[in-house]
């Protein structure tokens, strides 16, 4: 899959959330919400893992996301939800 890059303004960054995995260690996120900076901007709801760095980051800052793409099916539903993970955030 070629890369997938997302750049933008931060318009929120959510609290960190803490949650135990599968394999019992603790696992730290937060959600961006990036809008896009063209003639139609989009705002796209971001995953991302990186909780500590992100508290260097505030709403208003210009960012460029690098993004995995994951799709996972709901056992009793059978539906399909999508997820974005941002793997890398920089300061543009």
């Amino acid at each position: 899959m070629n890369e997938l890059i997302l750049e933008g303004v931060v318009r929120s960054i959510s609290e960190p959330k803490t949650f135990e995995t599968k394999d019992g260690q603790n696992h730290v996120e937060r959600e961006l919400l990036v809008e896009t900076e063209e003639m139609y901007p989009q705002t796209c709801a971001v995953r991302t893992v990186d909780a500590v760095a992100m508290q260097t980051y505030v709403p208003g800052m210009r960012v460029r996301c690098h993004l995995q793409l994951r799709a996972a099916q709901a056992k009793q539903s059978g539906k399909w939800f999508n997820d974005i993970k941002a793997w890398r955030v920089e300061m543009l």
